[in-house]
Order: C-alpha cells, then sequence, then structure tokens
C-alpha cells in the first residue's frame, strides 16, 4: 500500500486567486481530506475517513510566493519529521502573511504505515521543531517569546 495524495481540480485556481485578490498574502493554506482510497482511474475518493477536512501546516495544502521562500529561507535538512511545520513557524516568526482557503484542496490516503502513524519519532521531531521556534522568539525580545501572528481565513 503506497501513500497517495490527489490535489482537487481547482486548487491552484482558488489559491491562485486569493493571492491575486491579496497582494500581502505570501502563503494560502487550504483543508486536507484523509480518505481511504482513491480510485486512481479517475480520481475520484472513494471512502473518505470519518475525519473532517481539516487545515493543517502542510506543503500539499500550499501555495507560496517565491517571496515567503526569499524571506524564510529553505527547510531544515536536520529535520528528519516537521521540516514543513519548522518552515511555517519560521515564516510565521517573520510575519509572513497566511490565509486560509476554504475550500478542501487535497485527498490524502491514510493507512497503517503512514510515517505519521509514528508516534514517538513524530513527538520527537515536533518538540525540537517548537524549541527551536520559541528560543528564536525568546532571543529576538530579550527572553520573552512573542506570541505567533493569526492564520487568516478568505
Amino acid at each position: 500500500m503506497t501513500d497517495i495524495i490527489i490535489w482537487h481540480e481547482q486548487k491552484l485556481a482558488l489559491q491562485l486567486d486569493i493571492l491575486a485578490k491579496n497582494p500581502s498574502v505570501e502563503v494560502v493554506l487550504g483543508h486536507h481530506q484523509k480518505i481511504h482510497s482513491i480510485d486512481l482511474i479517475n480520481g475520484a475518493t472513494q471512502s473518505p475517513c470519518n475525519i473532517a477536512p481539516e487545515r493543517v501546516l502542510s506543503l500539499g495544502t500550499s501555495l507560496f510566493r517565491k517571496s515567503a521562500f526569499d524571506k524564510v529561507g529553505n527547510f531544515d535538512r536536520d529535520l528528519k519529521y516537521s521540516d514543513d511545520w519548522d518552515w511555517f513557524m519560521r515564516a510565521r516568526e517573520l510575519g509572513i502573511e497566511i490565509a486560509t482557503c476554504p475550500n478542501t484542496v487535497l485527498f490524502y490516503r491514510r493507512h497503517d504505515r503512514n510515517i505519521t502513524n509514528q508516534i514517538e519519532l513524530g513527538n520527537r521531531y515536533t518538540l525540537r521543531m517548537l524549541k527551536q521556534s520559541l528560543d528564536s522568539r525568546r532571543h529576538q525580545n530579550h527572553g520573552l517569546a512573542n506570541s505567533l501572528p493569526e492564520i487568516s481565513n478568505c
């Protein structure tokens, strides 16, 4: 069984529209829906999980302006897990404006071998990433961590 991720056919159009209407927004998130299976012939999703679509800090649900990467930089190669969340945290620390498209833009098949099921590994790297963010914000504000900016809804 392999991981299968499928973009909604309107993903780019929906997110490009938000970028076009909001010049200050540099990243547009969308929602993802976990599913059990996908019809590989026509791409139709089947058997959605009993979990509502959710907004996640995920590369697959996002559309970025190049300027965001110019400001934030690349992904931390030392993180084997949560490297995308680390990038989003650094973007938020820098005040990059992130908005959310209300639509489900990505369908993600869940199964027992997903890397996200490796709870211990996920916890270790997520804690490391959060500690880096906290330390960075404390350093910027003389020992007190600033709150991160909100992610807006469009």
